[in-house]
């Protein structure tokens, strides 16, 4: 099929003539598309004739969707799981009560790994000169104040946004620490 041309920069009687040329196409394709309605509605009725489904099947027939994990297969434990169930263990053993997954998670979250949390350790870093996320994130790998990860910059970002109590924007990717 050839490439219709370039009408960007074609005159007013130029696109004209486009238009009417792509209009009187329009009822030749339109005796096309009848034509095959009527060769599809025989071929049709020729299935229903041979003891086919009545109703045309439209796309790929679907499979049936497994759901979990195949038979025999046992779950593999990883690191992070056993972490979560040694976490549960010491915080059962200090308050002496069952402690439910989120609980723990929450209290992890909120402490952190490496004393305190993201905004605690963006605070640590930013000095009373305006900082752009890029910079603090710079600095908190310098300092090694969080594991480095992928997303840290996006994660200081959102620390910044997130406390606005901590945290006060100056201008486009400029903040000021308060206090």
């Amino acid at each position: 099929m050839a490439r219709p041309p370039k009408l960007t920069n074609a005159t007013l009687e130029a696109l004209t003539a486009e238009l009417e040329r792509r209009r009187s196409s329009v009822p030749k394709l339109e005796a096309k598309a009848a034509s095959l309605r009527e060769q599809l509605a025989e071929v049709e009725a020729e299935i229903e004739l041979l003891g086919g489904p009545t109703t045309p099947r439209r796309g790929r027939p679907r499979k049936a969707a497994r759901r979990g994990r195949p038979a025999g297969r046992r779950r593999k434990t990883t690191r992070k799981a056993t972490r979560k169930t040694t976490a549960r263990k010491v915080a059962r053993k200090a308050t002496g009560k069952k402690t439910t997954r989120r609980k723990v998670a929450r209290k992890t979250a909120t402490r952190g790994r490496r004393g305190g949390t993201l905004a605690d350790a963006v605070a640590k870093v930013m000095g009373s000169e305006p900082m752009s996320p890029k910079e603090i994130t710079a600095a908190i790998r310098a300092k090694k104040l969080r594991k480095d990860a992928k997303t840290l910059g996006t994660q200081v970002s959102q620390a910044l946004a997130k406390n606005k109590t901590m945290f006060k924007k100056q201008g486009r990717a400029q903040w000021v620490k308060i206090g």
